[in-house]
């Protein structure tokens, strides 16, 4: 027999084993919940793929789980962004001076201290995390400290293919790129469009750079000519943002295979001077042009780059500068066989072209785009185009080329006061703001659309003008409306007689 107090005992070791078999259930059954619950491991590092690096770096620390997952994806761990604000020996600011003054040292090691953090250490580190995957680096230094990262970089050079920089100085870029001889997978440089331009220090070998931005030339002020002359035959499009066209020349050859030119206008009224013979020559086999705030000195440069072999030129006017467009309706002449039009209406707001042109403050201002394209895949385009002179196109286009045309209302009249017929017409979309108010007139003269079988009224994005009423059109051979409510139909229907 038991005494009291073995019996206390055994009672202590029973509840003790319940406690710990209950303890466990409730442990699997929270884990079989958890994990019905727990999102896919390839959906968390689809969703950390989108943070920046110092995010990430901080995921890595949250839990064990976590931090597992995220140290075996390399993917994470691709992109670099690489940053310093270090403060110069000799800087000159408040903060810098007030150390000198009061000769503040480091008690450890007897240094005066510099004000400032970068993360080149810590790049040290991530950059084995990445293994095999290609590499894109986001630098934001001084030019003198790019040699540090440079010396990372190397061992790892094969697999960079995007480098960017993020400080308006493309110093930074030539002096990074000065550490090296070749590198040979990076497919990009500073392409996106608040990036500053490209500029080189001496001869680099890039052979699978697929585009360039450059402030009017790639060779920097601090260029070493005897390392030999830049040639990128892999650049297929080269961007050339404010108006430096008089290396323009120097620039187009060092791309020989060149496909697409982006050409910004220039603020300068001055004529730009340039062997136009030998420009025609080394862009013959451009694929498209587009130049940006035409202006009056690129007028000659806009001639000489078109031709109509382009498959895609475009042109944006600076609104109210001289020349108007007109010239470049025949542009649209090229267009033929299924063309498909489009002449809407948008709001131009640019202060320095409203204070030069009209000595006021910028007003937001109605301009009207055309976009033409025909069945050879030829694209034509003309925007911030005035309102007065559209009537001017047909003189280069002709009516009964058109298949689609989408038009906004107020130009109806406009647009085909020259017109006699549009004879392939088949698809015609008129832009309105109400559809139930739209109607026509029974007098005007309006083109022939004998082809017609697709009346469409929609409402564009923004519509500030009262819109007038469209002369009355002969009805189609058969209408198809697409209007999504049926009240709007018979609103159409009763105006076509």
């Amino acid at each position: 027999m038991l005494n009291a107090e073995e019996w206390l005992l055994v009672a202590a070791e029973a509840r003790t084993c319940l406690e710990s078999a209950v303890a466990c259930e409730l442990r699997a059954h929270n884990e079989e919940r958890v994990s019905q619950l727990r999102l896919p491991q390839e959906l968390w590092v689809e969703v950390w793929g989108h943070l920046p690096m110092g995010d990430v770096v901080s995921i890595s620390h949250v839990c064990h789980l976590w931090r597992s997952l995220a140290l075996a994806s390399p993917s994470l761990w691709s992109t670099l962004e690489v940053f310093s604000d270090m403060h110069v020996n000799d800087c000159d600011c408040e903060e810098c001076g007030s150390i000198a003054k009061h000769c503040i040292v480091c008690k450890r090691c007897r240094r005066t201290p510099t004000l400032g953090t970068k993360n080149t250490k810590l790049i040290r580190h991530l950059l084995p995390r990445s293994k095999s995957c290609a590499l894109s680096l986001i630098i934001r230094l001084s030019d003198y400290e790019t040699k540090e990262l440079a010396r990372l970089i190397t061992p790892h050079r094969r697999r960079l293919v995007r480098i960017e920089c993020n400080d308006y100085d493309s110093r930074i870029m030539a002096a990074f790129l000065s550490h090296f001889e070749a590198l040979r997978a990076v497919r990009e440089l500073s392409t996106d469009g608040s990036a500053p331009p490209v500029s080189f220090m001496k001869k680099i070998k890039l052979p699978s750079l697929q585009q360039l931005k450059v402030r009017g030339t790639p060779f920097n002020d601090r260029y070493d000519y005897a390392s030999g002359r830049l040639v990128f035959p892999s650049v297929t499009r080269l961007v050339l943002p404010y108006g430096k066209h008089e290396t323009l020349i120097l620039t187009l050859e060092v791309v020989p295979n060149l496909e697409a030119l982006d050409l910004d206008g220039s603020n300068d009224s001055k004529p730009i001077n340039l062997d136009y013979p030998r420009l025609s020559q080394l862009t013959a086999d451009l694929d498209g042009v587009q130049l940006r705030r035409l202006a009056i000195n690129t007028y000659s440069l806009a001639i000489a780059l078109y031709t109509p072999q382009r498959r895609s030129f475009a042109v944006e006017l600076v609104w109210g500068a001289e020349p108007r467009s007109v010239p470049f309706y025949s542009i649209f002449a090229d267009l033929c066989d299924d063309v498909q039009l489009s002449i809407c209406s948008g709001l131009f707001d640019d202060p320095k072209a409203a204070s030069r042109y009209f000595r006021r403050p910028s007003v937001p201002i109605r301009v009207w785009n055309l976009h033409g394209t025909d069945s050879h895949g030829r694209h034509r385009r003309i925007t911030h185009h005035p309102k007065d002179g559209l009537e001017t196109l047909w003189e280069h286009l002709s009516p009964s080329s058109l298949s689609a045309l989408c038009i906004d209302v107020v130009l109806v009249p406009i647009a085909f006061k020259a017109s006699t017929g549009c004879w392939a017409l088949h698809e015609l979309t008129i832009n309105h703001s109400n559809a139930d108010s739209l109607s026509f007139a029974n007098d005007g003269d309006v083109p022939w659309m004998p082809e017609l079988r697709v009346l469409r009224v929609k409402a564009p994005a923004s519509s500030d003008d009262a819109a007038p009423a469209i002369p009355g059109a002969r009805r189609p051979s058969r209408t198809v409306y697409t209007q999504s409510a049926y009240r709007k139909r018979h609103s159409v229907e009763a105006g076509v007689s």
